[in-house]
């Protein structure tokens, strides 16, 4: 498998090194002092597409022709993307905590948080800018994880062309139904609000546990669906 691992890393530094270093400019936005957060969102989210842009890849170039030949069966096809993904998402999001960490240190202060701190810091015992930084970290995993889980299984159902317009329909819906809740909340929006109630650290936690068990979903589904695929 760790063949696998290295044909997708040699595709990200031939192909997207553009967007890798997009990906790496959007985060340090996201590490400016009482700047915006908003780009290491941005940033994370970006790097949970690729795995469905080597999809695209690799099927322009008919790499699972090549690859059903080889001694490896489908299931471990699936899971070099899943587990490297995860372990790529991991450590930049790591990364972030620890970089994020030393700026809040050494200048007293550190990047918002894409939600409020108040309650997730009084539930914790810790200042303010380390709550920010878990928030953060929090949501980092949640949107990253939950994208990829929702764009690879439907990528590889429905080809590259297709299941692009069927992720971009998902998306547009979750982003509607998102936007209609915040909008029915008055205030500052429905995560602060939220965080005013005390229940902040609530909603976190489960959406970590949705997060989890909807990636190990996604994980079955494709194993499922790429076995099933006909490659001709």
């Amino acid at each position: 498998m760790r063949g696998l691992f290295y044909k997708n890393y040699l595709l990200a530094r031939r192909q997207y090194i553009g967007i890798l270093i997009m990906i790496v400019i959007f985060l340090f936005t996201g590490l400016i002092p009482s700047g915006n957060s908003w780009g290491m969102l941005y940033a994370v989210f970006i790097l949970s597409t690729l795995p469905a842009a080597f999809l695209r890849a690799d099927e322009t170039s008919k790499w699972g022709q090549y690859c059903d030949i080889l001694p490896l069966s489908r299931q471990d096809v699936v899971n070099s993307y899943y587990i490297g993904n995860y372990l790529i998402l991991g450590a930049f999001i790591l990364f972030y905590f620890a970089a994020a960490s030393v700026v809040a240190a050494a200048t007293g202060t550190g990047a918002a948080a894409v939600a409020g701190t108040g309650q997730t810091s009084q539930a914790l015992g810790i200042s303010g800018t380390q709550a920010a930084i878990i928030i953060n970290v929090v949501w980092m995993i949640v949107l990253s994880f939950l994208n990829f889980a929702l764009s690879f299984p439907v990528t590889l159902k429905f080809g590259t062309q297709k299941g692009y317009i069927v992720q971009i329909i998902l998306i547009a819906l979750v982003i509607f139904v998102t936007v209609g809740v915040f909008n029915a909340v008055p205030g500052d929006g429905v995560l602060v609000e939220l965080n005013s109630q005390r229940k902040g650290t609530s909603v976190m936690t489960g959406a970590l546990f949705f997060t989890v068990l909807f990636s190990l979903a996604s994980w079955r589904a494709s194993i499922r669906i790429y076995e099933k695929k006909d490659l001709g």
